[in-house]
């Protein structure tokens, strides 16, 4: 049975071997789940669970904390690029590179 607090180690598709917290328990089939850096929804057949249960999960900040002091390696969540937080930040789209005009004309 799956128990909110519970922890379980991902077993298909992308993210297989990733540890996750079971977050809540949305149907007989599937199950939010928290990796420290996302929340998705998962198949109860496409994780494995553990012996470990975890305190805190409320907030993905917190989960990825509780991940890591039971002893589970968590990565940091990617950061974006310098140019794109300083557009971000002054409210303005990228400036598109402009093509130079040929001079001579096709016949």
């Amino acid at each position: 049975m799956m128990e909110t607090g519970a922890v379980a180690l991902r077993i298909a598709g992308r993210k297989a071997g990733k540890a996750c917290i079971v977050v809540e328990k949305i149907d007989s089939s599937f199950v939010m789940v928290d990796d420290g850096l996302t929340r998705k929804r998962c198949n109860i057949s496409h994780i494995e669970l553990t012996s470990k249960k975890a305190d805190k999960y409320d907030s993905t900040k917190a989960t990825a904390q509780s991940l890591r002091s039971l002893g589970f390696d968590v990565p940091e969540k990617r950061k974006q690029k310098p140019e794109q937080q300083v557009l971000q930040t002054k409210g303005q789209a990228p400036a598109k590179k402009e093509k130079p005009k040929s001079s001579s004309k096709k016949k």
